[in-house]
């Protein structure tokens, strides 16, 4: 089952939508989640906005929970970022599943935010996708330590992650839920790590 997290500033609804019409069925997150459960964090909005809405509904406890069982999880755009460590968007640490920062684009160098159509490219299978994007911040490619990991990297302006997939986590920096035909990749990862 997939408990979907109640923001208070997301586009939980949207999400919720894409995925039933894919017939993967979903709940809103609370402590009946278990292990082999995944907790779905969709993005919209501020980190530490975001965070301390989270720690008010109580579901910041449930997911550090599910995270310290060793839980599975999806992150998409700003639920991607939570995962990780810290973020120069804001002081509150995230859930630290993976221990990397994000930081924003230089507006010298590009236009903020990276809002569009982009590509993705797997690290490993060289496999192409193009999704759509908006943030303004970013975890840089040389954060990832990991060579056993499975990430998608996307250029604007510089090479930056916009995808992790791990045996118990995928991430999209980028919206599939927005993509159209190029979201039906990340649906099939989904479908992949609920049976695993």
């Amino acid at each position: 089952m997939i408990y979907i997290v109640d923001t208070g500033a997301s586009n939980r609804v949207a999400v919720e939508r894409w995925l039933n019409f894919n017939d993967i069925s979903t709940c809103e997150l609370s402590d009946n989640i278990k292990p082999n459960d995944i907790a779905l964090i969709p993005g919209v909005g501020s980190w530490d906005e975001v965070i301390k809405n989270l720690i008010t509904n109580g579901q910041w406890d449930i997911l550090l929970k599910h995270k310290n069982s060793g839980g599975k999880f999806i992150g998409i755009c700003l639920g991607f970022q939570l995962l990780m460590g810290e973020s120069s968007e804001g002081v509150l640490p995230g859930l630290g599943l993976f221990n990397y920062e994000l930081i924003k684009f230089s507006e010298n160098h590009v236009k903020v935010p990276h809002v569009g159509f982009n590509e993705i490219v797997n690290n490993t299978t060289k496999e192409l996708n193009e999704c759509y994007f908006t943030h303004s911040y970013f975890l840089p490619v040389n954060k990832i330590d990991d060579l056993n990991t499975s990430f998608g990297i996307t250029n604007y302006g510089c090479d930056f992650i916009s995808m992790i997939e791990t045996k118990n986590c995928l991430a999209s920096q980028f919206h599939p839920e927005k993509s159209s035909f190029g979201g039906d990749f990340f649906i099939e990862k989904i479908k992949k790590l609920i049976k695993c």
